[in-house]
C-alpha cells in the first residue's frame, strides 16, 4: 500500500492536481491568492515548485519564486502523516515586505494564520529548515508612512538585489540556537555592496556570541574575532490585563543595557565602500586599517587600544575612546585619550590644502 502511494505521487498529473488543490485551500484559508504553476516530486525526497506566488491582502505581490526546491523525508508522511522539511533552495525569489500606513506589516495575516493553526492542533509539518540556499533573489522593504529619499541608503525604503547565500542551522531547541552564514552577497540601491559575508551565531536565553565574522565589500574587509552580548539581567517584565482582568506577563529586552564585548582585528575599511552612508565618500580612495577592543553597553561604550593606519602609513594613531549618552546623539559625550598620533608631511599638506 505504501509503495503504491509513493509510485502514484511520481505521476506528473497526480502531482499537479494535488498542488493545485493545496494552493486553492491555502488561498481560501489566507483570504489571499496563492498560486503554483507546476510541481515535480523527485526521487521521493525532493519537491520542486515552479512559479510559486503569494499575494498580500491588498492584492500586491508579497512572495514570488521562479523555482522553490524543498528536500524532505517522504517516508515520514507515509508512516506518521508528517512532513519533515530538511532543506530549501529558492531561485529567482522576490520578497516584498511592506509596512502599511496603519503600521501593520503586509505579512501580518500570514503570521496570524500560522499561529492560529498551532493553537488549534499539532501541525502535520515540521517547518524547521536545516539548510537554506538563496539564488539571484530580491528583497524590498517599504514603510508607506515615510517619504522616499534618494542619494544614499534609505532605511525606510530598501531594495536588495543579487542576493545569493547559504545558511545552515546546526542546532535549534527551546532557548538555544546555533546557526551559520556560509556565504552571502547582495547589493542595495543606495550604494551598499556586500561581496561576501560569513559568520556563526550561538545564542541562548542569557548570551549571544558571533564568531568567525568576515564582511567583504569591494575594497574593504572587516573581521570580528568575536562579538559577545550578555543580556541575562536586562529583561524587563511588562504586566498587562486583558478585558476579563486576567494578568498577562510579557518580557522584553532592554537593549540599552545589554553588555557587549567586541574584538576587531586586522580590518581594512575603504571610505568609498561607505558611500551608502555619505555619498561624498564614494569620491575618495583612502583606506583605513583598524584594530580595537570594545566593551560596554549601547549607552556607555569604551574602546580600548583603538589602532588605525591611513593610506599605508600616511597617518596613524593609537588611542582609547569613551562614548556616553547614546542613543541620543544630542546628549552624547566623547572622551578621547590619545596615546600616539602621527602623519607624514605630504599627508599634512593635503589636509591643509
Amino acid at each position: 500500500m505504501q509503495g503504491a502511494i509513493l509510485l502514484l505521487l511520481q505521476n506528473n498529473t497526480v502531482q499537479n492536481y494535488l498542488v493545485q488543490k493545496a494552493a486553492a485551500y491555502a488561498s481560501e484559508k489566507l483570504n489571499a491568492k496563492v498560486q503554483i504553476e507546476s510541481v515535480d516530486i523527485e526521487l521521493f525526497d525532493k519537491v520542486s515548485l515552479n512559479g510559486f506566488y503569494v499575494e498580500d491582502q491588498r492584492k500586491d505581490t508579497m512572495i514570488y519564486a521562479a523555482k522553490a526546491v524543498a528536500g524532505f523525508d517522504l517516508w515520514c508522511l507515509v508512516t506518521d502523516s508528517r512532513i519533515y522539511v530538511t532543506d530549501v533552495t529558492l531561485d529567482g525569489a522576490v520578497f516584498h515586505l511592506k509596512k502599511q500606513k496603519d503600521g501593520q506589516l503586509n505579512l501580518r495575516f500570514l503570521i496570524d494564520a500560522l499561529k492560529s493553526d498551532k493553537k488549534k492542533e499539532k501541525s502535520r509539518m515540521n517547518y524547521r529548515v536545516n539548510h537554506l540556499t538563496l539564488r539571484n533573489s530580491v528583497f524590498t522593504y517599504d514603510d508607506m508612512r515615510k517619504p522616499r529619499k534618494s542619494g544614499k541608503m534609505d532605511y525606510f525604503h530598501m531594495r536588495f538585489s543579487g542576493i545569493n547565500g547559504e545558511f545552515r542551522l546546526d542546532e535549534y531547541r527551546k532557548g538555544f540556537l546555533d546557526v551559520r552564514i556560509l556565504n552571502f552577497k547582495c547589493t542595495e540601491k543606495g550604494g551598499l555592496n556586500v561581496v561576501d559575508l560569513k559568520g556563526r551565531l550561538v545564542a541562548d536565553t542569557a548570551q549571544a556570541k558571533v564568531s568567525d565574522f568576515v564582511l567583504k565589500m569591494p575594497s574593504s574587509e572587516i573581521r570580528l574575532d568575536s562579538v559577545v552580548a550578555n543580556y541575562d539581567e536586562t529583561w524587563i517584565k511588562n504586566v498587562t490585563r486583558d478585558a476579563s482582568g486576567k494578568e498577562k506577563v510579557k518580557e522584553s529586552l532592554d537593549w540599552k543595557n545589554v553588555l557587549l564585548e567586541i574584538s576587531l582585528d586586522n580590518s581594512v575599511v575603504a571610505l568609498r565602500d561607505l558611500k551608502f552612508v555619505l555619498p561624498r565618500l564614494g569620491e575618495l580612495s583612502d583606506k583605513v586599517e583598524l584594530s580595537t577592543h570594545f566593551k560596554g553597553t549601547f549607552g556607555n561604550m569604551h574602546l580600548y587600544n583603538l589602532v588605525f593606519n591611513c593610506d599605508d602609513g600616511g597617518a596613524w594613531g593609537r588611542m582609547s575612546v569613551d562614548l556616553a549618552g547614546l542613543p541620543d546623539i544630542n546628549e552624547t559625550y566623547a572622551y578621547v585619550g590619545i596615546k600616539e598620533l602621527g602623519t607624514t608631511m605630504p599627508m599634512l599638506s593635503d589636509m591643509i590644502a
